[in-house]
């Protein structure tokens, strides 16, 4: 009994206190819009103190993607028979693109007038950021989409390219690989050097 009687005079204050608020319209929402100022500070304190890593770069594909391209064309090609020994070339129309998954955040304020004016104005806030993942304690943005640059046009240059036969071979295999039409592939001859 005594418990519960303690309880109740520690809860007076605070009952008396939420009731004063409730009776004062304009202290009530001063009251709310510094608890959500509070919150969005702390909030926005802990995600400012380490920056996310930034998500790769979506403007071109890496060198490396586009030489892995013209390597493995390459290798396939030149076994392509009587094709002989084969150099490749691709142009991009397009870079690639990489498509990070967001998560927004609508922030909302109530400011009062200058003055004692009572006048209220809400305002809100849409705040966009990459959702990001941690994986071996680093954090890195989770990847929707990679959309693969796409590809304008192919030059290659073959040992075998005069005979007719393998031409076609060639610009059907880069077609298939490319899915370019063939008008966009262009299959020469290779000078012969000793």
């Amino acid at each position: 009994m005594q418990k519960t009687e303690s309880n109740k005079n520690k809860m007076r204050p605070l009952q008396s206190l939420l009731a004063a608020l409730r009776a004062n319209r304009k202290l009530e929402l001063l009251v709310y819009a510094g608890v959500v100022v509070l919150a969005l500070g702390l909030y926005f304190s802990g995600s400012c103190a380490k920056p996310p890593p930034a998500a790769p770069h979506a403007s071109s594909p890496p060198q490396s993607a586009r030489n892995d391209l013209e390597k493995r064309l390459t290798s396939v090609l030149s076994c392509i028979r009587g094709a002989g020994r084969v150099e490749v070339m691709v142009t991009y129309e397009t870079s690639g693109e990489i498509v990070p998954a967001t998560v927004s955040q609508t922030d909302e304020s109530l400011q009062t007038g200058a003055g004692g004016t009572g006048m209220q104005s809400q305002q809100q806030r849409e705040v966009t950021q990459p959702a990001l993942a941690t994986s071996g304690g680093v954090q890195a943005p989770i990847v929707l989409v990679e959309k693969e640059p796409v590809v304008r046009g192919v030059i290659v240059v073959a040992q075998g390219a005069a005979d007719p036969m393998v031409r076609l071979d060639l610009q059907r295999a880069v077609k298939v690989v490319t899915n370019i039409p063939i008008s966009c592939i262009e299959v020469f001859e290779m000078t012969w050097s000793s």
